[in-house]
C-alpha cells in the first residue's frame, strides 16, 4: 500500500478528504477506491421536440445547451437554393439565395439584380 506522504503529493485539489481503501490486490487501482467521494454523472438524454421520429433531411437538428444547463434539440431549417432559369435550369447570376419569407422583408435593392 502507498504511504500517506506519497499519495498526498499526487492528489488533485478535490480529493482533500481521501481515505485509502484496503484491498487485497494492490496492482490494480480503481479511481473509485482512491476517491470515495467522486461521483460519475451519466450523459444527459435529449428527446425530440417534434413528432417526426425519423432522421430525414427535413428533421435536421443541433444539440444546444440552454442557460439553465439543459441540453435541447434545435431544429434546423433547410438551406435555400438559388433561383434557376426555367428553360435551361442554370442558376441565375446576380440573384442572391434567401428564404422567401426573409426575401420580402429585405430592401428592394437587395432583391433586384
Amino acid at each position: 500500500m502507498f504511504a500517506q506522504a506519497d499519495v498526498s503529493t499526487k492528489l488533485p485539489s478535490f480529493a482533500s478528504d481521501l481515505r485509502l481503501v484496503s484491498s487485497t490486490n494492490t496492482t490494480s487501482h480503481n479511481h473509485l477506491d482512491l476517491y470515495p467521494n467522486l461521483t460519475v454523472a451519466m450523459a444527459q438524454r435529449v428527446t425530440l421536440r417534434k413528432r417526426q421520429p425519423y432522421n430525414t433531411s427535413s428533421s435536421r437538428r443541433r444539440i444546444v445547451k440552454t442557460p439553465g444547463g439543459i441540453l435541447r434539440y434545435h431544429h434546423i431549417k433547410k438551406l435555400p437554393t438559388a433561383p434557376k432559369c426555367g428553360d435551361c435550369g442554370m442558376k441565375l447570376s446576380g440573384v442572391r439565395t434567401s428564404l422567401l419569407t426573409l426575401l420580402f422583408m429585405r430592401s428592394a435593392a437587395y432583391r433586384i439584380i
